[in-house]
C-alpha cells in the first residue's frame, strides 16, 4: 500500500525523529522510530478516509504544516519517508538489541521458565502489565506470585506498579471469567495501597494512576461520589505532569460518572474537553469514545436525534479501525437509543447486530446485556414467546458470571413477562429473587416491589401485597425526601451566591461613595488652601 501524499505525514514523521538525530545519534533515534512508524500510517490512511460532520468535524492535519521545520525541502522528506519504509521492512534489525517492552509476551513466558530472584520478579512484572488488558486473568496469576516476591524482596518502585497493574486487570475483567476474578473490592484494595505508597513517595505518576483506578472501580461498584472525587484529583495530577493523554482519558471516565450522577451539563464539559484532547492529538480511538459519550449525554436529555448522530459518528470511527468490540458497543447504544424513541423494530435491528458481534468477541458480560436488549425488544412489538426466550438465555449468562446486579434486572424483566402473560405464580418467584439480590446489595429497586403489590394482590395474599406496598412506600417517600433536600441545597447555594453578589455590589458602591467623598475633601482643602493663598497675597 502507498504512504499516503500529504505534509501532515511528513509532519508526522518528523515529529518521530527526536533531536538526537542532530547529534548523529542516528541509532537510537531510529529504534524510536520503528515503534510509531506504522501507527503513523495507520492514522494518516484513516483521516484520509474518516468524514466526521458539523461542529465536531477532526481538523485536517494538512493545516498543521507551519513550513517552519528544522529542515524544509522535497529533499529531507523523501529522505524521511525512504527512512520509515525501510523500518517498516528492516525494523526488527535496529531493534534486536531489544527493549523488553517490544518482546512478546509468549517469549517472555518462555524465559520466566528458568528465571530466579529479582529477574523472575521483573519478568513476573513485565508480564502482569502485557496481560492486564488482554488476558486479566493471567495477568492476576503472575502479579500474585510476584507480589509473593515483593514480600521477602521489598522494593517500592516495583511494588506501586505492580499494585496499579494488578488493579487494572481486576477492572479489566469485567466479567470475562469466573466469579473469583470479578472482585472489585481486591482491585480496589490493590489501587488504594498504591495510592497510599505513592502519596508516600511523592510519585506523581503512580498517584495520578493509582487515583484514575480507584475512580473507575469506585463507578463500577456504584460509589459515584467516590469516583468523581478521585478522577477530579486524578485529572489536576495528570494536567501538572502534562500528560494529555491521560487528562482526555480521566475526563472522559469522569464525564460517564457525572452523567451517572445526573448531573448532564458537567458530563457535556468533561467529554468536550476529553475530545479537544483526543482530537488535538489525531487519537481516532479517543475521539470514537467520546463521541459514543456525548451520544449518551443527549440519549439521557431526550435529545434522540442528536444522540443517534453522535453514536453512528463513533461507530463509523470504530469500524475504520477495525474495533470489534466497540462496533459492539455503538450498535447497542443506537439499540437503545431507537427504543427510546418508540421505534422497537430498528431497536431490535441494532441489538440483534450488536448481539452477532459481541459473540465473536466472546465478552460475557456484553453479551448477556443484549440478550437482555433483545428480550425487551420483542416485548415491546409485543412477540413475548421470543422476549421471554431472549430473557432466559440472559438469565443464564447472568448466572454463570456470578454477577448480582445483572441477574436481578434480568429477572425483573422475567416476571414482567410472566405477569402480561396472566402467570402470576411465575412472576411472584421472579420478582422476588430480583428483590432479594438487590437487597442483598442494599438497593431494593421500588419498581420490583411496585410490581409484587400488583402481583400478590392478583394472587390474592393480602398480607404479603401490604409488606410490599409498605416497603414501596417508604422507599419512594425516601426519594423524594432526598431529592426535596437536594433541591433545598441547591436553591439555598443559588440563595447564598447571590447574595454574596449583593453584598459585593454594596462594597463596591460604598468603596465608589468612598472614593467620591476623598475626592469631594481633596477638592475642599485645595479650595481653603487656594483661598488662603489669595487673603496672604491681599
Amino acid at each position: 500500500m502507498n504512504a499516503p501524499r500529504s505534509p501532515g505525514f511528513v509532519v508526522g514523521v518528523v515529529r518521530c525523529v527526536p533531536f538526537a538525530l542532530l547529534r548523529r545519534d542516528l541509532a537510537q533515534s531510529l529504534r524510536n522510530l520503528v515503534p510509531v512508524a506504522p501507527r503513523i500510517l495507520a492514522r494518516v490512511s484513516a483521516r484520509a478516509r474518516l468524514r466526521v460532520g458539523r461542529q465536531l468535524k477532526l481538523r485536517d492535519s494538512r493545516r498543521q504544516f507551519s513550513g517552519r521545520l528544522f529542515c524544509r525541502g522535497g529533499l529531507f522528506s523523501a529522505i524521511v519517508l525512504g527512512v520509515v519504509l525501510s523500518l517498516l521492512l528492516f525494523g526488527p534489525l535496529w531493534t534486536q538489541s531489544g527493549a523488553q517492552e517490544q518482546t512478546d509476551p509468549k517469549e517472555l513466558e518462555a524465559q520466566l521458565a528458568a528465571a530466579t530472584g529479582r529477574v523472575r520478579l521483573d519478568l513476573l512484572l513485565e508480564l502482569t502489565e502485557a496481560y492486564r488488558e488482554a488476558d486479566p486473568a493471567k495477568a492476576i496469576t503472575f502479579g500474585s506470585e510476584a507480589l509473593e516476591l515483593l514480600a521477602a524482596t521489598p522494593d517500592e518502585d516495583r511494588e506501586l506498579a505492580l499494585l496499579n497493574a494488578l488493579a487494572g486487570a481486576h477492572l479489566a475483567q469485567q466479567g470475562r471469567g469466573p466469579v473469583p476474578l470479578l472482585d472489585y473490592e481486591t482491585g480496589l484494595r490493590y489501587a488504594a495501597q498504591a495510592e497510599q505508597l505513592a502519596r508516600t513517595a511523592g510519585n506523581k505518576p503512580a498517584l495520578a494512576r493509582s487515583l484514575v483506578l480507584i475512580g473507575r472501580i469506585s463507578w463500577r461498584t456504584e460509589e459515584l461520589e467516590r469516583a468523581l472525587q478521585e478522577l477530579t484529583e486524578a485529572i489536576g495530577l495528570l494536567e501538572e505532569l502534562g500528560d494529555t493523554a491521560g487528562v482526555a482519558s480521566a475526563s472522559n471516565s469522569a464525564g460517564i460518572v457525572a452523567l451517572e450522577r445526573g448531573d448532564t451539563q458537567q458530563a457535556l464539559a468533561f467529554y468536550l474537553r476529553a475530545f479537544r484532547l483526543y482530537e488535538g492529538a489525531g487519537d481516532l480511538h479517543g475521539v470514537g469514545q467520546v463521541l459514543n459519550s456525548i451520544g449518551m449525554v443527549y440519549q439521557a436529555l431526550g435529545q434522540h436525534d442528536e444522540a443517534l448522530d453522535f453514536l453512528y459518528r463513533s461507530l463509523e470511527i470504530k469500524q475504520q479501525l477495525g474495533d470489534q468490540q466497540g462496533v459492539g458497543r455503538r450498535l447497542h447504544n443506537i439499540g437503545n437509543t431507537y427504543r427510546a424513541t418508540g421505534d422497537p423494530a430498528q431497536a431490535l435491528e441494532a441489538h440483534l447486530r450488536a448481539l452477532e458481534i459481541r459473540e465473536q468477541v466472546g465478552v460475557p458480560r456484553s453479551i448477556a446485556r443484549t440478550l437482555l436488549a433483545i428480550g425487551v425488544d420483542y416485548r415491546d412489538l409485543g412477540e413475548l414467546e421470543q422476549a421471554t426466550a431472549y430473557v432466559q438465555r440472559s438469565i443464564g449468562m447472568w448466572e454463570e458470571i456470578g454477577n448480582k446486579q445483572g441477574l436481578a434486572a434480568a429477572l425483573h424483566y422475567m416476571g414482567e413477562l410472566h405477569r402480561q402473560a396472566g402467570s402470576y405464580e411465575a412472576a411472584r418467584k421472579a420478582f422476588e429473587r430480583a428483590l432479594a439480590l438487590n437487597t442483598e446489595a442494599g438497593k431494593p429497586p421500588s419498581s420490583t416491589l411496585r410490581e409484587l403489590v400488583e402481583v400478590y394482590g392478583a394472587l390474592g395474599q393480602g398480607r404479603e401485597m401490604l409488606e410490599a406496598f409498605r416497603q414501596y412506600d417508604a422507599i419512594t417517600k425516601e426519594s423524594y425526601d432526598e431529592e426535596n433536600s437536594r433541591s433545598i441545597a441547591e436553591m439555598q447555594a443559588r440563595f447564598d451566591a447571590d447574595q454574596k453578589e449583593k453584598e459585593i455590589e454594596l462594597l463596591r458602591q460604598q468603596q465608589a461613595l468612598q472614593a467620591l467623598e476623598l475626592e469631594r475633601q481633596r477638592g475642599t482643602r485645595r479650595a481653603l488652601v487656594g483661598g488662603f493663598g489669595l487673603v496672604l497675597l491681599i
